[in-house]
């Protein structure tokens, strides 16, 4: 269930992306950019795809050293390299407490296709200079799209 503070941060440009109501297409592991955190691909019901950052529940301790932790759905807390793992299929967490949820922006049938093309192609994907993270596709090509064979 979204909450009022969560659906904020899920309206751009006067429309709501709704997660709770939309397929999930792809997800991506978890990677450090200032926050941790992973992208999710929907494609929601009138079939618009759009892209979300979660952002995970976490900080910092001080046990001797600070060292960050992230904070797990059942209260309890682990380490942060126990969450990004090393940034292969298969690490992605679900159990992890989210913080937020961002809308990162709506893609076009057109910017869809090439994102599948690209992940299918392609193993890992820079989000930016420093970080990178790998998608699992959730749902095939020709369950999105239509194929033109030439």
């Amino acid at each position: 269930m979204i909450t009022k503070e969560a659906k904020e941060k899920l309206i751009k440009n006067g429309k709501f992306y709704n997660p709770d109501s939309s397929t999930l297409v792809a997800v991506s592991t978890w990677f450090v950019n200032y926050k941790i955190q992973r992208r999710k691909v929907y494609k929601s019901k009138t079939g618009i795809f759009f892209e979300v950052a979660e952002v995970a529940d976490s900080g910092f301790e001080t046990v001797g050293y600070p060292y960050p932790f992230i904070r797990l759905t059942n209260g309890t807390q682990t380490s942060m390299g126990s969450i990004i793992g090393m940034g292969e299929i298969g690490t992605e967490r679900d159990d992890v407490k989210l913080k937020e949820i961002n809308i990162i922006n709506e893609l076009s049938e057109e910017e869809a296709r090439r994102f599948f093309e690209n992940i299918m192609q392609n193993s890992k994907v820079s989000i930016t200079y420093h970080a990178k993270t790998v998608y699992k596709l959730l749902k095939t090509y020709d369950e999105l799209f239509s194929i033109e064979e030439v």
